[in-house]
This record gives structure tokens, sequence and C-alpha cells, in this order.
């Protein structure tokens, strides 16, 4: 079961944990809800090392209107797939050098081919692509702004975020050894996250490893047309 607990009980774990309960003249509390979020977002990319489709997986459907520039979904932070709708045909990446050749000989309208990510936008061609694309994507982590704001950690692992903010305490007090405690812990909480969320369903088969590489495949396809 996910144990989600709200941002006011990690804040509080970190006070705890940096021997500072009662101390929010010396640590105000607003610098520890920061603290604590940036070891939630750090956990977060830890938690998507390796199977982040496992623990954040969004969609969205983004409606194509001609143009060839879309904004991406304030949460994007990796794709997984971009299909068309509703044919479900998957979209082409294409690369920088191939833009102005795609778009001077992409000049009809019609369904999307190709697509490229470009900072905080997707680019779509041909010109003149018009329907619906759906995206398939990775979330990324969003700062908890309210205490009753809550973070699914899942086994606990929410305890990074605390341990984290009161290890930035332990170093504003200068306590060396208290820093050594905390970074310790947090290691093994590192090392724990990254051995349980290796992979998350048990039952998935194996994949079986391709020897022969995308060559091979590309040669019979070729001899196959």
């Amino acid at each position: 079961m996910a144990r989600a607990r709200p941002l006011s009980e990690i804040v509080d774990e970190a006070y705890r944990l940096a021997d500072a309960v009662r101390n929010d003249l010396r640590h105000p509390r607003p610098d520890v809800i920061r603290w604590v979020n940036k070891g939630l977002a750090e956990l977060w990319d830890m938690l998507l090392e390796r199977n982040g489709r496992d623990w954040s997986h969004s969609s969205a459907t983004i409606p194509l209107t001609g143009a060839t520039e879309y904004p991406l979904p304030a949460t994007f932070y990796k794709l997984i797939a971009i299909r068309k709708t509703p044919d479900g045909g998957n979209l082409i990446p294409f690369a920088p050098a191939q833009e102005a050749e795609l778009r001077d000989s992409s000049t009809t309208t019609g369904a999307p081919l190709f697509y490229q990510l470009r900072a905080n936008e997707l680019v779509v061609l041909p010109v003149g692509s018009y329907g619906e694309i759906h995206l398939d994507f990775i979330a990324n982590f969003v700062d908890l702004a309210l205490e009753t704001d809550t973070f699914d950690g899942i086994a606990g692992f929410e305890d990074y975020g605390a341990l984290f903010a009161a290890k930035r305490m332990a170093m504003r007090d200068e306590s060396p050894e208290l820093m050594a405690m905390l970074d310790a812990e947090m290691g093994r909480l590192a090392g724990r996250v990254r051995a349980m969320t290796a992979v998350r369903d048990v039952g998935e088969p194996k994949r079986v490893k391709d020897v022969r590489g995308s060559r091979s495949h590309a040669r019979r396809r070729w001899w196959a047309s």
C-alpha cells in the first residue's frame, strides 16, 4: 500500500533529525520546506532512474492546428511515446539537420509524420498537419507548496527529503558529526531505493537481448521490401 505523507510531517521529521525542534528562528520553516523539496526532487530522479514509467506515467492530447510548434505539458519530463490519433501510428523523430529538408519537402496538409523535442516545445512536421497527437510521458517532480500537500513515499522513501533538509540544517549549524551521520543515512536509503525500485513488477517477463543488433534487422527489412 502506498504511503502518502503530508509536507508538514516530513518537515517536522527534518527538524527532529537535525535536533532542531522548536528552533525555527535559527532554521525558518520556509527554508526547511525548500530543502525538503530539493531532497524529494533528488529522490524523484532516483525513482525514475531505471524504470521511470513504473512510477510516473502521464498522458496528454495535443490538437494540431496546422502550426509546427506546440507547447509541451507543464509537467513534461521525459517522453515515452508519441502517436497519431485515432489510428495510433507512431511519429518518427528527426534530427535538427533534417529540419530544413523536411520543411521544404513537406508542404501538403495531412497527418503528422515527424517530431522533435526542443526545450519546452514539440515540433511537428509536415507543415500544415491537422488532427491530434497523443503523448505518453514521465512527469517531473512538482514542489509541495502547502503543508497539507502529500508525497507518495511508496515504502517510506519520503524520509530522504527529511534527511536532506536535516543535513542542510546541520551544515548551517556547522555540526560535522551530525552531517556525517545524516549523510550515511541518506546513502543507505538511496541504496535501498535503487535496489527496491529496479523492477516494480516482479512478474514481468525477462527481455531477450538482441545480439545481432539493428543492422541485421535493417538488412532483413531491405531484402523483404
